[in-house]
């Protein structure tokens, strides 16, 4: 723990800034990138078995990258490692134009992708790890969503900016391959320049190296049990409430996948949607994902993770139903904001979740495993995504049935808390030194 003199505001200022220039970073290639592949002829299903292949690459990455940051305690210099290789890739495609073959192009395209999420790993969630650390240093464990909040910013900034150069402008899509590679140059500046070691890298070798003063303290560090994802495994699959609870965030991740990778297209083919409003739909989103954030410490007390999974679900359920229903692309932006709320109260409650119930030294390890769970869900709906969207009136075929599936393991997931509650008396989430549990009390 942190001297109760140490000024918090450096460490919490590094850790917006890094959030705000990683996702400066995503923003280039996120939605996008569909724009760039079917510029390259390819179409849906072949997008959908590319994201499908780099996602199963991600699987065994993310935790991967996750046990490396926690053994070594390097955490920073792992996770700006990961984004430099993965940028490195990801500018590599840009050379996909000058293949003739299109089967040709269709391979090196995915093995560009394998790349690029097998380097990547879970960087998104090392760098969570690394901001719960240094939350838990402070004593501020709650305040994650008001740093969190500035990557929402740039990634609100960054998309209608983007649809502004595209369409209005007639900008080429090279500009996403440049934006791209300065948005991980400042996020790498950011985690190598902004983020201190004591904040971040305090592993057992750190811990051994800074309190040699007694036996006792030595053979206490060398007991620290070295980060594992069996032990990882164990711990968040030992109750059935918390297993529904991986099953959501998995199924939020297939999702959350179809709306990334597709929704610009469905936007595209059904409404001939401009890009200036499909970027301008990701502000809308941005808007209601900031305040969430930004009341994190008050909210997630008061409602507990129960009540913010079952709202973000619902709200992801509204959403998407809604996508099928409305008469032109300018009626989806009513819809954007629940995108906000589904990811800022999701993103809340999984990681304070995640925080409270597996050991510090652990948790970039803890990250890569979630980043793993989701993933697989990830994998899945690109499969099916591509799969479906080929299909007459795929896009409606495909956001009808993401309804009937995350209501489905909603309520699987209710049923689980109320059986557990009924179970074990429960504690709050947020008691200090005290066990907790998705069940309130």
């Amino acid at each position: 723990m942190t001297s109760e003199f140490e000024d918090h505001r450096p460490a919490f200022f590094a850790i917006s800034a890094s959030y705000f220039f990683l996702f400066l970073y995503y923003s280039f290639f996120a939605r996008f990138s569909v724009l760039i592949y079917t510029g390259y002829g390819l179409n849906a299903r072949e997008i959908g078995t590319m994201g499908l292949l780099g996602i199963l690459a991600s699987i065994p990455a993310s935790s991967f990258w996750g046990v490396v940051a926690d053994r070594t305690g390097h955490r920073k210099l792992v996770l700006a490692c990961c984004v430099g290789m993965a940028a490195t890739f990801q500018t590599l495609l840009c050379l996909t134009s000058r293949i003739q073959n299109h089967t040709g192009r269709f391979m090196y395209c995915c093995l560009m992708m394998v790349l690029y999420t097998m380097a990547r790993g879970n960087d998104y969630g090392q760098l969570k790890g690394i901001a719960m650390r240094t939350l838990e240093r402070f004593d501020r464990q709650t305040a994650f969503g008001g740093l969190r909040l500035w990557g929402a910013v740039s990634w609100g900034i960054a998309h209608p900016a983007l649809g502004y150069l595209l369409d209005v402008e007639h900008g080429h899509l090279q500009l996403l391959f440049v934006g791209n590679a300065i948005g991980a140059m400042l996020a790498v500046l950011s985690f190598s320049v902004l983020l201190r070691s004591k904040w971040t890298d305090e592993g057992p070798r750190a811990t051994a190296t800074a309190e040699p003063e007694t036996a006792s303290t030595q053979s206490t560090v060398s007991e620290v049990p070295k980060a594992s994802v069996m032990e990882v495994v164990k711990i968040v699959c030992s109750r059935p409430d918390m297993i529904t609870w991986l099953l959501c965030a998995a199924t939020q991740a297939m999702g959350m996948q179809h709306v990334s990778q597709f929704l610009f297209l469905y936007m595209q083919e059904r409404f001939h949607s401009s890009d200036i409003l499909m970027g301008f739909s990701v502000t809308i989103t941005v808007l209601f994902e900031i305040p969430i954030f930004a009341l994190g410490e008050k909210l997630l007390p008061k409602l507990g993770p129960t009540l913010l999974i079952a709202i973000a679900m619902g709200s992801f359920v509204v959403r998407v139903l809604g996508y099928t229903l409305v008469p032109s692309a300018r009626w989806m932006l009513f819809l954007e904001p629940l995108h906000g709320v589904t990811y800022s109260c999701f993103t809340l409650a999984t990681v304070h979740y995640l925080n409270e119930h597996v050991p510090m030294h652990m948790i970039s390890t803890a990250q890569g495993f979630m980043s793993s769970v989701t993933a697989a869900g990830s994998a899945l709906g690109a499969v099916l995504g591509g799969w479906v969207m080929d299909m007459p009136n795929g896009g409606l075929i495909l956001f009808r049935a993401d309804s009937v599936i995350m209501t489905t393991v909603l309520v699987l997931f209710l049923f689980s808390q109320l059986k557990c509650c009924k179970k074990r008396d429960t504690q709050p989430l947020l008691t200090p030194g005290q066990g907790t549990s998705l069940c309130e009390s």
